[in-house]
């Protein structure tokens, strides 16, 4: 086919287009509605169409259990497959009831497992819309549905509608697997079921053959061996009930001469003995049970379940049952058992082959019990006579050999033929004799053995069973000799005629000596049980020599079940009668006797005796009320929980059988004699006065058109009928305990009788008498029968007739009203309503026809029983049953209610009050149902239902409300609370979850809007505020709240009608307050912020919002534009950031976002100065710091609260949280927090900080409050926290890494921007990476720090770009103290602001040869908003700078980086001597061994050269300090190889090869070192050093990275110095921290920032002195360059980067110079010569090749040993500790007391030590210090510029 066609995606009907014909096939559809509703329905079964939908649902569904890795997912493929060949059977094949009770169970369950919407199905299982029910009959549904059981696809039970409820019929199905038998002989398996209660069995038997292995001899032809044990009850279930499988060996009596010593042999012996004489004896085996009592309980399937045999124990297989019982019991295991499967099965076994037709086959052996069932089913027709053998004592008198007998049945008719059919032994074949079980050597055999008789013919008054005896011998000879000797028989009949009764039975055992053919003839005129002897009969045998002995006999046990053959006489006396044959004497005999027969024998021949019944009651009066009582005994019986059945046989007799047309007045005469003078037969006749009725009216009727003069006889029967009526209605008022039960009876059926009587009486004039009927029932008595005769009138026909119902409704109603105002009879009363209102509103076209007007009576039943409804709603427990059920009820009468009806309800209401009553009482209750709703979520059709109904009466109270309380007329006035309380109805109808159709999906979102019950939900807000008039303040601002809840739900219209309501209400504030709208800007900010964080709102009303506002806000002439637009721009910020907030807290399952909006928000209420806003998030923030154990972050968060606080006893209002309630003033509050702050400083270890929150109440506590108590407290408190900053194991330092977010995909408050993070304890940055992917999963990482391209940024990807960043610390404080480095390591990387990284580049064509030539470095320097740490781990940055270093400067920084590791390996090194010493190994071999040293040699070629020298002479100074630093790092070298040595002679002297090799290398090293330096230093002159020159002079050195800010900002004048990198005080903001005095110094006297920047990696050696006692104690002291260089100002900017030197600005000079006073040292003449010289006292050494602040931090020291021991000393050399190396710097020698002993006593140890052993031999460390640069005094010169400068030659 050619062409296209237009069409529409089935889950986007929005996303239209065209198809190819070809892909398209044509399907019969029916179309309903039409337009923007219209609905298309394929053509299509139901059915099909339902699992097309559930196909769709679980297909979305389907995404969601696979995302979430759900268990379920596998089941629901599985199950979507299963419906699709469903689907596919439906469509081409017939459907059966069955199928589709099974499609739709599964269905259910899955929708249960799914938490999917119920839907309502028929009985049959087909689906009901919604319409074709009322609102009580769609709850009865879902109750339904919640009370079946979740069985996955069940199907027990299912029953046609032509099928009766036979639930409490169960049958066991059992299908017979095979045996593991050793038996070595064929066996027959005697299935049958056994009550271990009584001892018995109760059930027939079904008998297998098996072969000598234990299979079916069958089992090859295909036939299963299974049947169903059926017709059990509730009694039989609960009992102790077993299946006992009887094992009975087939084949010949083993002889004892015959010896079997294998197997071989026994099948040998068992081959030969096969004739069919010998070898057809039944021997028993052994016995199977098994326990039934777990299927019955469990109602489960049990599949190929082993039953374990036990040995027949050589007394009778029956007593071996209770052996296998006890055995199974202690679950003792067998090797031989057989396997069986079972399963349990509820209903008529008839039915059940309908509904398992593949487990219940044609082939099924149906097995019943023995008797009738406790339910006997018409039609279920059986003709069985069951014999049991039970024993037998033969020969008891005599004392000789015992015999083995066998004895055998067969069914002989009077002519002496054996029936060939006559015996059933539970095989599929009648047999003609039936053979016991041998028993070896027993005369007394206890068998116990049932058969049933087969085929009976008619004729069986002339049956008899004949026993007879044989004694079968061991050998096999003898054997087939084998006679009768003795014989029994028992007659089918009695002598009545009636066939044997039930019951046990002693036959007389005749025996014989010699061989005789038993006949009839001989036997059946004796006596045949011993019953008949004892009662005189003789027994006489002329011709044969037989004689008895009444010792002998023979017991067994008759059990007859047939529905054709009768044991009761009295019945079949009945059955023989004949009018023209009995007398009335005779009648009344018969009668009598037959009201004594058993009710079975009865219900057997139930048409023939209601037929002999009617005959007589119709002949004459002569028998009296005789033939009545017949007649009531009758119906009674089949009124019988046993006979129910049988109802249907009377109803087809009525239909089909009764013909009698004369009896209908004599059975009115004798109801009504009966019920008027006979009070013991009233009982009886109450009973069945319905069916009684029923045949009098049929016979009237059948008069009626047989007489066409009838009428005579017509007024005459309905004068009788109304006598009955009136005897019935004079029954009731008498109270009497022996009419109580018969009045029950009237009451429950007194509905039937109208429908009967309405037959020939008018419905008019029938209700006149149910009037007097009600009338006359006690108000106090009988009231639950009451009510369900009530109800029972309500659904009769006599209801539907409108005269009838006009006098039924006003009682009934008056009477339901009482009950409901007394909280009586809530069960019953429910019943009756819920029938009457389903009665008043018809769904068909054809009941509202038979129905008629019903406007009058709905008002009556509103008007006596709304508010009865409402107050059981009221006062009913919220989750109990008569709460639903109530509420459902009036819902369902609201239902009823037009607005005629409203109106007039409404207009009734004469007392004000009682209006406002009703309308406050549907307000509440309908507010309580939607806050808590009643019905499951699942109940979707329910819910809507109740919707729209509710929605109808809202706008209907809406209208009663503006008419009678908007405005002060008719005596009424404006009533707020009314209005108020309809106003919050309204607000909470529209916004409940089950109406916001967007979040459905869209298959039902699609179902929903088709649907009947779909629902407006727009209640007019704007025309109901809008008509309120000069009432419109009285609910502001109430009202905000509530309309922001309106306005925030997804529905446009709603948006626009309630958003203008806003600006209104401000309008409406601003005349009133004094010109302002503070309460409406309030109350919106606070509920705002409530209802978003709770899920509603979105970005499209903050659009909507800011759109309408603002225009509202210019066209408008109350309020000034200028206090109306912020207000708006106000709101339309915080609406922003609380969606940020609530879409983060929602969908980022990471702290990070949610911790980023909750400050956001904090700032925002700060802006505005909302602080209980502001402290509510403060809340929020600090609980998600600690559920992220940021107890650092959580401590700063809680000091924002305290700052609010004062010190004073001012109350808390604003401020008051809900962990504080029993605090009420500020100054305690304040306290508190403080003390939970310095908890989570201290848990965080943020020691400093908790300190100073001590120091603030210690000084409350003293200075103010003089509670030295608590003074005491605090002050121990931060004794113990410096304690842990001194003691403690070393705090991990805050490292710190720059983010950057890029690209829309990230949150707004993330996007493009950048970030300081602060990282865990110990985290590398590999760590860090995998810790930002893991919160932000789709990100890409990007590998450059460059800022990344313009679409990367616009994109709506995510972009990361981490690396770490270093802090730019202050350390001014420690410019002048000797602190610790425990101490100053805190403040190096906290209470930072400035950050910064850097990454190298080459700039300019790259050096092959050395591309340390043109290797650059780019440095960018940023700034956070805040200090860090602070209330987040992270802060924004904001402004970067970029400064680039250049390749001399980068090398400065890389060596003085190497020297800092160096020097930290040592220090670690020193403080834990055990440590592992590769570490320090490593580093020391990497900078010394010439092989991997290449970076210091590369500097050499490229900065040491005089080409370079020559290109760039104004970089001499920056050559030379980097000729220092590698001069210094030599030092320091040694001094790593001094602590190596030490460490390797104490704990690893293996490694004392390498130690040596690092010597030689460091030795090789200095004299490369040496290669390098020119002469730097003039000569020094040695002067008497005073203490604090040699402190001065022991100092560390400033860094150079001083230099490279001042280089960066050469014109940053102070005030900018301070904006930049001065520690800033914590503002009032987000960001803020507490004042720390330590801070408040005067700017002017701080060091600038740059001085100390990046010393972020400097760690200062302990001075020597503080532990003189330590041998791993530094010998050298040191101090920072901060003491020598302070208040220096330098400028460096990138810009003079690349000039000379020489263009470098001082500040001022003499701050560049150290005055080094040195005091004089004894040494020896020869040293003189040898050691440099120091300047004199008050000379100051000027550094003319230094830049500015190139000072080293740790001057290194030469020193030489004289033979007197004498120390010398001589210049050291140090670098900064920070991270990048710093400039060098000259410091004096310390003199000789100021060295530790433990260097002293080493080197004098070294030099004996030498001395003693080897006088020529030069030690160690002269070596080193020969190797070392010599200093020659110089002289003093001066520059151009006059500056004095010292020239030292090295």
């Amino acid at each position: 086919m050619l062409g296209w066609y237009c069409g529409y995606v089935v889950h986007n009907e929005s996303q239209k287009g065209v198809f190819p014909a070809n892909y398209i096939t044509l399907k019969d559809y029916i179309l309903e509605k039409q337009g923007v509703m219209e609905n298309i329905i394929p053509k299509d079964k139901p059915l099909v169409t339902e699992i097309v939908e559930k196909l769709r649902e679980y297909g979305d569904i389907l995404k969601m259990l696979y995302l979430n890795r759900d268990q379920k997912f596998l089941n629901l493929v599985g199950f979507m497959y299963e419906l699709m060949d469903y689907r596919q059977k439906i469509m081409y094949d017939d459907v059966t009831p069955e199928l589709i009770h099974t499609i739709t169970a599964q269905i259910t369950y899955w929708n249960r497992v799914l938490k999917l919407d119920v839907t309502l199905r028929n009985e049959r299982g087909d689906r009901i819309e919604e319409d074709e029910l009322t609102i009580v009959e769609i709850y009865e549904k879902h109750m339904d549905s919640c009370t079946k059981p979740e069985i996955k696809g069940e199907t027990q039970g299912f029953r046609n509608d032509n099928s009766q409820n036979y639930s409490d019929i169960y049958n066991l199905f059992v299908n017979f697997k095979h045996g593991v038998l050793e038996a070595f002989d064929q066996c027959d398996a005697v299935l049958s079921l056994y009550d271990a209660t009584t001892d018995s069995f109760i059930s027939e038997s079904i008998q297998i053959s098996l072969n000598d292995k234990g299979m079916p001899v069958d089992l090859a032809k295909d036939i299963e061996y299974d049947a169903l044990f059926a017709d059990l009850d509730n009694n039989d279930i609960n009992s102790k009930l077993f299946l006992v499988c009887q094992l009975v060996r087939i084949g010949i009596m083993h002889p004892k001469s015959i010896r079997v010593r294998d197997q071989n042999d026994l099948m040998a012996v068992l081959n030969r003995h096969k004739d069919p004489k010998t070898s057809g004896l039944r021997r028993p085996y052994g016995v199977a049970v098994y326990d039934l009592k777990n299927t019955f309980a469990e109602k489960v399937d049990n599949n190929d379940v082993p039953m374990h045999v036990v040995s027949y124990d050589n007394e009778s297989l029956y007593s071996t049952i209770k052996k296998a019982i006890r055995i199974s019991a202690e679950k003792k295991g067998a090797s031989e058992s057989v396997w069986i499967s079972l399963k349990l099965l509820r209903g008529y076994h008839k039915d059940l082959r309908r509904t398992h037709p593949l487990l219940i086959k044609q082939t099924t052996k149906i097995i019943g019990k023995f008797g009738f069932p406790e339910v006997i089913v018409p039609g279920d027709d059986r003709n069985d006579i069951f014999v049991t053998i039970a024993f037998a004592e033969l020969d008891k008198a005599k004392k000789g050999k015992q015999k083995n007998l066998q004895l055998s049945a067969s069914v002989i008719d009077a002519k002496g033929n054996n029936l060939s059919n006559g015996i059933n032994m539970g095989k599929n074949e009648c047999v003609s004799t039936y053979s016991s079980v041998v028993y070896h050597q027993e005369n007394s055999p206890f068998w116990m053995e049932t058969f049933k008789l087969g085929v009976i013919p008619d004729n069986y008054k002339d049956l008899h069973i004949l026993f007879y005896f044989k004694h079968r011998h061991t050998g096999e000879v003898k054997d087939k000799d084998s006679r009768i000797f003795a014989f029994s028989y028992l007659k089918l009949t009695n002598p009545d005629s009636a066939v044997i009764g039930d019951g046990s039975y002693e036959l007389i055992i005749y025996k014989t000596d010699k061989p005789l053919k038993v006949t009839p003839d001989i036997y059946l005129s004796n006596p045949s049980t011993l019953n008949e002897v004892i009662n005189g009969k003789d027994a006489r045998f002329p011709n044969h020599d037989i004689q008895f002995n009444t010792k002998d006999f023979l017991s067994i046990h008759i059990r007859v079940c047939s529905t054709k053959f009768t044991q009761s006489a009295k019945v079949l006396g009945l059955l023989k009668w004949n009018e023209a044959i009995c007398k009335p004497k005779t009648t009344i005999k018969i009668l009598e006797n037959f009201m004594d027969a058993e009710k079975s024998e009865i219900v057997k021949f139930l048409v023939a005796i209601l037929d002999i019944i009617f005959r007589i009651l119709s002949k004459s009066d002569q028998s009296g009320i005789l033939p009545y009582r017949a007649l009531v005994f009758i119906l009674c019986t089949i009124e019988g929980e046993k006979f129910r059945g049988f109802k249907k046989v009377f109803d087809s007799f009525i239909e089909n059988h009764f013909k009698e047309t004369s009896v209908h007045l004599k059975l009115l005469t004798d109801i009504k004699n009966v019920l008027a003078k006979e009070e013991k037969g009233v009982p009886d006749t109450i009973k069945v006065l319905q069916p009684l009725l029923r045949l009098a009216i049929k016979s009237e009727k059948l008069n009626e058109r047989q007489n066409e003069r009838s009428g005579s006889i017509k007024k005459r029967f309905i004068t009788k009928l109304i006598d009955v009526l009136s005897a019935i209605n004079n029954l009731m008022p008498i109270k009497s305990e022996f009419l109580l039960s018969p009045q029950m009876e009237i009451l429950s059926s007194y509905a039937l009788y109208c429908k009967e009587i309405l037959n020939v009486l008018s419905p008019h004039k029938l209700s006149d008498y149910v009037h007097e009927f009600l009338q006359n029932v006690p108000p106090d008595r009988l009231i639950e029968s009451k009510l369900a005769c009530l109800r029972n009138i309500v659904e009769s026909p006599l209801f539907l007739d409108v005269d009838g119902r006009n006098k039924l409704m006003p009682d009934i109603c008056q009477y339901v009203r009482i009950l409901l105002f007394n909280m009586k009879e809530l069960g019953p009363c429910y019943c009756l309503l819920k029938t009457l209102i389903n009665k008043l509103q018809p769904r068909s076209a054809d009941l509202k026809e038979k129905l008629g007007p019903t406007l009058n009576h709905i008002y009556n039943l509103v008007e006596f029983v709304l508010r009865p409804i409402m107050a059981v709603v009221s006062k009913a427990d919220p989750f109990s049953t008569v709460h639903l059920n109530y509420a459902t009820l009036m819902i369902a009468l609201f239902s009823l209610l037009e607005k005629e009806h409203f109106s007039i309800y409404f207009a009734s209401f004469h007392d004000d009050q009682d209006l406002v009553d009703l309308l406050n009482e549907i307000h509440t209750t309908f507010l309580e149902l939607i806050r808590k709703p009643i019905y499951k979520s699942d109940w979707h059709i329910m819910l809507m239902s109740q919707n729209a109904i509710m929605l109808n009466v809202i706008r209907q109270c809406f209208t009663a409300l503006t008419n009678y309380y908007l405005h002060d007329n008719e005596g009424r006035r404006f009533n707020y609370q009314l209005w108020n309380n309809f106003l919050q109805l309204s607000v909470a109808f529209v916004t409940q979850d089950v109406l916001h159709l967007e979040k459905y999906p869209f298959s039902k979102y699609r179902k929903i809007l088709r649907s009947i019950i779909s629902i407006n939900v727009n209640v007019n807000f704007d025309k109901l505020i809008y008509n309120e008039g000069k009432f419109k303040i009285n609910f502001i601002p109430g009202i905000v709240g509530p309309l922001l809840e309106v306005a925030l739900l997804p529905n446009q219209d709603l948006r626009g009608a309630v958003i203008p309501i806003f600006f209104d209400m401000m309008c409406c504030e601003y005349s009133h307050n004094e010109e302002n709208f503070n309460n409406v800007e309030l109350e919106m900010i606070q509920r705002l912020d409530t209802l978003i964080e709770s899920g509603e709102g979105d970005n499209q009303y903050k659009e909507m919002f800011r759109e309408i506002m603002i225009r509202l806000c210019n066209n408008n002439i109350t309020i000034n534009p200028s206090l109306s637009l912020p207000f708006v721009e106000t709101i339309t910020l915080l609406i922003e950031k609380l969606l940020d907030y609530h879409t983060v807290h929602n969908t980022y399952e990471s702290l990070h976002s949610r911790l980023h909006c909750t400050v956001n928000l904090l700032n925002f209420y700060k802006d505005i100065s909302k602080d209980e806003m502001y402290v509510r998030y403060v809340y929020k923030l600090r609980d998600l710091h600690l559920e992220a154990k940021s107890y650092i972050e959580a401590g700063y968060t809680l000091l924002l609260h305290a700052e609010l606080l004062k010190w004073n006893d001012t109350k808390l209002r604003s401020h008051k949280v809900y962990e504080y309630t029993s605090i009420d003033l500020e100054c305690k509050l304040k306290e508190t927090l403080y003390h939970e702050i310095i908890d989570y400083f201290d848990r965080g270890q943020n020691w400093e900080d908790a300190i100073s929150i001590c120091k603030r109440l210690a000084i409350r506590y003293e200075a103010e409050e003089f509670d030295y108590e608590k003074l005491s407290s605090i002050l121990k408190r931060l004794a113990e926290l410096y304690n842990k900053i001194v003691n403690e194991p070393i705090r991990p330092a805050s490292v710190y890494y720059y983010v950057g977010c890029y690209g829309k995909g990230f949150p707004s408050f993330l996007s493009n921007k950048t970030f300081i993070h602060r990282g865990r304890p110990l985290e590398q940055i590999i760590d860090f990476q995998h810790r930002m992917q893991r919160i932000f999963p789709d990100a890409l990482v990007l590998s450059t720090l460059d800022l990344p391209e313009k679409s990367k940024m616009e994109s709506n990807k995510q972009y990361l770009q981490i690396c770490k960043a270093d802090p730019v610390c202050n350390l001014d404080q420690f410019t002048e103290t000797q602190a610790s480095e425990r101490v100053k390591r805190y403040y190096k990387t906290n209470h930072v602001q400035v950050f910064q990284f850097s990454r190298p580049f080459h700039k300019g064509k790259k050096e092959t040869e050395n591309e340390f030539a043109t290797l650059w470095l780019k440095r960018t320097i940023l700034k956070t908003k805040y200090v860090l740490p602070g209330i987040l781990q992270w802060f924004e940055t904001a402004n970067p700078e970029i400064i680039e270093i250049d390749p001399l400067e980068y090398a400065i920084e890389s060596v003085q980086m190497k020297v800092q590791d160096l020097k930290d390996v040592i220090e670690r090194a020193q403080q834990n001597p055990k440590s592992n010493i590769n570490n320090l190994g490593l580093q020391l071999n990497g900078i010394l061994d010439a092989a991997v040293n290449g970076g210091i040699a590369q500097y050499a070629k490229v900065f040491f050269t005089l080409k370079y020298i020559t290109d760039y002479p104004d970089r001499e100074s920056s050559i030379n300090r980097l000729k220092e630093l590698i001069l210094y790092l030599t030092r320091v070298a040694e001094d790593g190889v001094e602590v190596h040595g030490d460490m390797v002679k104490t704990g690893a002297p293996s490694l004392q090869p390498l130690h040596d090799k690092i010597t030689s290398n460091l030795v090789e090293f200095q004299e490369k070192v040496n290669g390098y330096h020119k002469p730097l230093y003039s000569v020094i002159k040695r002067k008497k050093e005073s203490r604090t020159a040699r402190r001065i002079a022991s100092s560390k050195y400033l860094s150079h990275r001083s230099s490279i800010l001042q280089e960066k900002s050469p014109t940053r004048t102070p005030g900018d110095d301070e904006d930049m990198f001065t520690r800033s005080r914590r503002s009032q903001s987000a960001g803020q921290l507490f004042e720390d005095p330590r801070f408040e110094s005067d700017n002017n006297n701080r060091l600038n920032d740059g001085s100390s920047w990046y010393n972020n990696r400097r760690e200062t050696i302990s001075d020597s002195r503080s532990n003189p006692g330590s041998r791993r104690s530094s010998p050298r002291q040191s101090l920072t360059g901060d003491d020598l260089f302070k208040n220096n100002s330098l400028d460096y900017t990138p810009s003079k980067a690349k000039h000379d030197d020489s263009h470098l600005r001082l500040s001022v000079q003499e701050r560049l110079t150290a005055e080094l006073r040195l005091s004089a040292s004894s040494t020896s003449d020869g040293d003189k010569d040898d050691t440099p010289s120091l300047p004199p006292k008050n000379a100051s050494l000027q550094l003319s090749d230094i830049g500015s602040a190139t000072i080293p931090t740790k001057p290194p020291r030469y020193r030489s040993t004289g033979i007197d021991g004498s120390s010398e000393n001589y210049l050291s050399l140090s670098l900064t500790g920070s991270s990048h190396a710093g400039p060098l710097d000259v410091s004096p020698v310390l003199p000789k007391k100021t060295v530790p002993r433990r260097y002293n006593n080493s080197v004098e140890k070294k030099s004996n030590k030498n001395t003693t052993n080897d006088p020529n031999q030069t030690s160690t460390l002269e070596k080193r210090r020969s190797s070392l640069p010599q200093f020659i005094a110089g002289s003093v010169s001066s520059d151009e510029n006059g500056t004095k400068k010292f020239d030292t030659q090295v």
